[in-house]
């Protein structure tokens, strides 16, 4: 789309219930105003409940905007690319959130903003969350469960070419069931609207390092030498490293030094 107003609805359950809670256009949307669930430069994320019998853990609305209608100029918008990112995923069989709703505005082909509406995880908290803050931490065996389960992933990723590109802690929810047990654990990953395919050698190995110094900014911290190696290991599917396997997380590691000093 050029020029105007796009809204896309893929869920009908957003379609019924959207219009009732005054959300049903999305002028609606973009031109929300309540408590901000978190923010940056040029989104904010609010939380809302439009309907908790069909969605428990509510909904979170993402709005874009942009000092510069220019700088997507003819290029996809951010919730276009992560409602398409999704889908991909969950082609591969792995756990993100369903898309409600997503649109955007133009004029004369410059993107003014979009947004992108997606289902809330019932009892979910960011890995992050888990060390950082309350509620206590994971078990020893919810947490080999959670690694397990990650290493499964981003290899699973990682050999359909598709990187997450912002595949940081704070980006990956746990849902831990109150009563359940460590095998009832479920990961999601939420927050990709910069990630996608790269086929290109030099591409995907870029995309490769970008998500992996991501998991090991915070890994370090939390997370002990053998602990790290284990999973590195789960990823590569190998029992002892190659000197390929070595070139790599040297890489990651001056990647995280090239972070730290920007």
């Amino acid at each position: 789309m050029l020029h105007g107003t796009e809204m896309i609805v893929p869920d009908e359950g957003w379609k019924a219930s959207a219009p009732a809670a005054g959300l049903g256009t999305y002028e609606r949307l973009a031109e929300y105003t309540g408590d901000v669930f978190s923010e940056t430069s040029t989104t904010r994320v609010y939380r809302l409940n439009p309907n908790p019998d069909r969605w428990p853990g509510g909904v979170f609305l993402k709005r874009f905007f942009y000092p510069s209608p220019w700088r997507f100029f003819l290029r996809p918008a951010k919730p276009y690319v992560e409602a398409r990112n999704y889908q991909f995923l969950r082609e591969l069989g792995l756990n993100v959130p369903d898309v409600l709703a997503f649109g955007q505005r133009r004029r004369y082909g410059g993107l003014i903003d979009a947004v992108i509406v997606t289902a809330g995880i019932v009892d979910a908290r960011s890995l992050e969350t888990y060390f950082s803050g309350d509620p206590p931490g994971l078990s020893p065996e919810e947490l080999m469960e959670v690694l397990d389960q990650m290493a499964r992933i981003v290899a699973t990723m990682h050999q359909a070419n598709f990187f997450h590109i912002d595949l940081q802690w704070r980006n990956i929810l746990i849902q831990r069931p109150p009563a359940g047990g460590s095998r009832d654990i479920r990961v999601y990953l939420i927050d990709c609207p910069r990630g996608g395919r790269r086929v290109l050698p030099f591409r995907s190995w870029n995309g490769r390092l970008h998500d992996l110094a991501g998991l090991e900014k915070l890994a370090g911290l939390y997370l002990s030498p053998k602990e790290r190696v284990k999973w590195f290991k789960q990823y590569t599917g190998v029992r002892k490293l190659s000197w390929q396997d070595r070139r790599l997380i040297q890489s990651i590691i001056r990647e995280l030094e090239s972070r730290r000093k920007t």
